[in-house]
This record gives C-alpha cells, structure tokens and sequence, in this order.
C-alpha cells in the first residue's frame, strides 16, 4: 500500500503562492499579519519559504514571524535593503535549521558464498537516444573501458540504436556447465553465451518498466521573483500544481521542485539533481543552456513550440511537447480524404511564390495516400478576376474540398474573398485548414460558412465535462480564469508524471505506447520520435457551433 511521502521540494499548498500572485491588487486593505508560508523552493542548493509580500508588511514583521535575522533575509533577496518591500512579489526567506543533500547510501557486506566458476558471455544492447556510455556502463555495472575493449571501440561516442556487447558474467557451481543460457522474463536485453563450440542463444530485448512513487520533477520557470513576478510562468505553474492534486488523488505522489531560471546563479543541474523529468524552461535560450548544463542526465520536456525542434539533434534527452505543424498538414490530407465522396473534388491552393512548408508537405501526404488531387497555385498580385480561375478548378455540382495550404496572412485572406465569390454562385466548398486560421477572429463568419475542417494542436473543448471540473477548481483555488498557459501547464504535468508513476526511469522507453488525451493538448510519440505528433480536429459548423471531433 502506498504511503504519502513527505514533500520536500514544494508542496501541493503552493496553490497558496499562485492564487496571490495572480490576482488583481484591490483598492482597499487592512493591515496584514505576516503567516508563514508553506510553499518552500531550492535555490543555488539552500531551501527557502516563498513569501508573497502583501501591503503594509514590513522587513521587521516578517523576520519576526519566520524568526530570521534582517541580514538573513537581505542576503537571501539581493537589492530588497535599496528597493525595499513591494505589495505582490515573492520574496525569499532562509528555512532554519534545513538539511539539504540526502544522508550517503549505507553499504551492506554480503555473505561470504561458497566458492564457485565464473563464467564470462555478453549481452547485446541497443543503444537509446537518451544514453552514453557512462549511462550504459553503470546500467550494467561494468566499466566504460570494458565494453569499448569487447567492441573494439576507439572513441566513447555512440551513435543512434549502435549495438553493443556488454560483458556479463555469472557463477555457478563447480560442475559441468549446459551451454544453453535462460534468461528470466524480467531480463531486459538480449543475452549471449558463447560455449566452446561458438552457438548462441539469443532472447529478445526489451526495456523493464518500473513503477515509481513518488516521481521526481522539477519546473524550471522563469519566475522573476525578485521583482514583478513573470505572469506566464505563473500561470503555466498554476496549471502544474493542479495537475499534482489531481494525480494525488489517483494515488500517484509527486515531489516537485521549482528552480526560477531567473535567480543569480541558476545552474539547472543542480536544481534537477536526482530528478526524473524537467518541465521547461519556456525560454529558448535558458532551455538551450538547461540542456548544455544537464549533458543528458534528466530527460527535458520543452513547452516551446516546435521550432526548438533543432535541438533535437544535438540533445537525446529533449522531448518536444508541442505538435507539428507538418503533422498538422498530414492530418489535414488524411482528413479531406476520409471526408471525401466519390464524386468529390479535393483542391490544394498554395501561395506561388513563397515556398512555404505547407505547399510541399500536404501534396506529399495525398501522394503517400495514392488519392486523387488538384493544385491551384497563384500570387496574390494576380488579382485580375483570380475567382474565374477557381471555379475552372472547381466542381460545379459536387462538393469541392478546399485545402488552405498556407499560413500566410494576406495569402489566406485573398483565398476567403475569392471563395466568398465562388460560394455566391453555389458552388459547394468545405475548407481545411491548420491551425493559423484560428488567429484570424475577423473571418471568423466566413469559416461558420465554409464549415472549415481545422487542424489544431491544442484546442480547449468547454463541453468536455474533465474541462467543466478543471474550471471549477481552477476558479475555487484561484479565483481567476485559466489561460492556454494553465491548460498548457496541467496538460503536460499531467501526462509526463503519469508516464514516471508507471514506467519509473525507463518511462522514455515507453512513450511510443502512451497516447494521452490532456485538455487542451493531446500527446502522440511516434517509434524513435522525440515530437509530438497529436493534432485534434475541430469543426466550424454552419449553424455557428464549434466542435472537437473524438477518435
């Protein structure tokens, strides 16, 4: 049976710090006792309580309450003595008395055993993307320099799934030894006895899933608590904090740590040290130096959009949370050819000149699904009666299914007027398009009309009833509304410390098998993909409702 563990880092009250900081300063207040916090942070390796200062507090009041010196506090939140104590910003206060680095693991001696033969095979790894060869070495309790002497290597570096031999022996009684090797189904990786006469036996690899409680996080946000608290960090982190009390409830236990990537002297590995998983930063630079500092040691979930997708290359531990949006265009295709009747007709229009992602990646899809397709590609200084052109293209009695496949903005805008045209002289159209069209709140009629078809990588549904409940408590803890960054924060705690709780270390092994549904983010990782492939389809219908499709 599990038991709560006792949460060191930060505790679920740091809903406390949230709710605070997020609200509106009010015009009216009464003087404010100083209560001490119960949200406690790590900084530089020290702990301190998380004080959100509030109007008429004083540096005296609260040393008193939290029984630290004005020194103490001054030392811990350089520049406050200048600038002095500001109503709605988190100041740090010293723990007393903490104790900060785990006690050293106890050695035990084993039993002496009775004397045997060793007997020396090798096992086969593969090697993962997130592994090198100290990961491998200590994995299998064996040295770097013994496996690159078995295979013959000359540099440490490995390259993407590079087999291995990894040397294993094992004892066993002073008698003649059967030259078949059985490996226990809990064994994770190929094993391979080579008796005197060169057979093998070989069983299948395959990574052990561990369950963990408690799983191990860190944020790393920039939370700028030394003066105007950063709004979008807060809000991402409100969403996280809820998604921990909602995980508490399915008895899945989390300690969580927060690391302001803002504070003096921010070294990430420090602050992740011992960590399963690290949630951003949400900075592309400060994520670039998170990834430099912790040279592969803790897996890093970045929230940015895909274009940090570069570094995907040169760090195996980065996983991109956002989808595509080349998974956005080959949804689409797979969408209109699903959508589309016999007698249909489905019409990709590009912008000419521009070469845009969009143009190459849609027709590539229809060509993988060996369907049918027309393209009507033009600049937009084409104007000279351009709406002639498309119903050239166009069926006249059948329904005719419009790929948008640009997102840019005057190119998009061009592509409405004319099907507007197009559409008064009733010609069937349904439209698709990515996700960029949602930008566009001033066609927003126009795609009612057009039942567009678009593809999305987020999408809040608010008749989903698990939105409905989110909001509520949202609501009752923080007394304001979530934003995408609160949904976006939930979503990906959520997710990736269900992952942790059921897979233990080995759960980026397992993510290929996890598809997950969040509230505003879907989650689909792809065999050896690092980037989330999951795009949720949504309809602007022609009686003005919206909807997310279900699989």
């Amino acid at each position: 049976m599990r038991t709560r563990p006792s949460i060191i880092g930060v505790t679920l009250t740091l809903c406390l710090l949230v709710s605070e900081t997020i609200l509106s300063a009010q015009s009216n207040y009464v003087p404010s006792p100083v209560t001490v916090s119960t949200e406690i942070v790590r900084r530089d390796g020290k702990l301190f309580y998380a004080h959100t200062v509030l109007e008429k507090q004083t540096v005296w009041s609260i040393c008193k309450a939290y029984q630290v010196s004005q020194e103490e506090l001054y030392a811990a939140n350089p520049g406050l003595e200048q600038s002095g104590l500001k109503s709605d910003t988190i100041i740090f206060v010293p723990v007393k008395g903490q104790t900060v680095e785990p006690e050293p693991a106890k050695t035990v001696e084993a039993p002496a055993a009775a004397p045997k033969d060793t007997i020396t095979t090798y096992r086969i790894h593969i090697r993962k993307w997130y592994e090198d060869l100290d990961d491998i070495a200590r994995k299998y309790d064996v040295t770097p320099e013994e496996i690159m002497s078995l295979n013959g290597l000359d540099s440490p570096k490995l390259s993407k799934r590079q087999e291995l031999k990894i040397p294993f022996r094992y004892e066993v009684p002073s008698k003649p030894v059967d030259e078949t090797v059985e490996q226990t189904a809990a064994e994770p990786d190929t094993l391979v006895s080579e008796p005197a006469d060169s057979t093998a036996v070989i069983v299948p690899e395959g990574p052990v899933s561990s369950p963990k409680d408690p799983v191990e996080a860190v944020l790393f946000l920039p939370f700028q608590a030394g003066g105007n608290p950063n709004r979008m960090a807060l809000d991402f982190y409100a969403g996280a904090l809820l998604a921990v009390k909602d995980l508490e409830k399915e008895g899945i236990h989390t300690l969580l740590r927060v690391s302001d990537t803002r504070a003096a002297g921010w070294d990430p590995a420090r602050e992740a040290r011992g960590c399963d998983l690290a949630l951003g930063p949400i900075d592309e630079a400060e994520l670039s130096a998170a990834l430099d500092s912790l040279k592969g040691a803790v897996p890093v979930i970045s929230p940015l959009d895909s274009k940090t997708s570069s570094l995907l290359e040169t760090h195996q531990n980065l996983i991109l949370a956002p989808g595509t949006g080349t998974a956005q265009y080959e949804e689409i295709a797979r969408w209109a050819n699903e959508d589309n009747e016999v007698e249909g007709k489905i019409l990709v229009v590009s912008d000419k000149y521009t070469g845009e992602p969009a143009a190459e990646a849609i027709p590539s899809a229809f060509k993988n699904l060996g369907k049918p397709y027309s393209i009507l590609s033009y600049d937009t200084s084409e104007v000279e009666e351009v709406f002639k052109t498309y119903m050239d293209s166009m069926s006249r009695f059948d329904t005719n299914r419009i790929i948008l496949a640009s997102e840019r903005k005057e190119f998009i805008n061009d592509v409405l007027r004319n099907l507007e045209i197009v559409q008064g002289k009733r010609y069937k159209i349904v439209l698709y398009g990515p996700q960029k069209l949602r930008s566009l709140e001033s066609e927003i009629s126009v795609y009612h009309q057009m039942d567009l078809h678009c593809t999305a990588n987020y999408y809040v549904d608010y008749n989903d009833p698990a939105v409905k409940a989110f909001l509520l408590e949202y609501r009752a803890l923080y007394n304001t509304e979530p934003n995408q960054f609160a949904f976006h924060g939930y979503d990906l705690a959520k997710y990736f410390i269900t992952l942790v709780s059921r897979h233990g270390k080995a759960w980026p092994h397992f993510i290929s098998q996890e598809k997950g549904k969040g509230l505003h983010t879907d989650f689909l990782y792809r065999e050896g993909s690092r980037q989330n492939e999951a795009v949720r389809r949504t309809i602007y219908s022609r009686d003005y409702s919206t909807r997310l499709l279900s699989e």
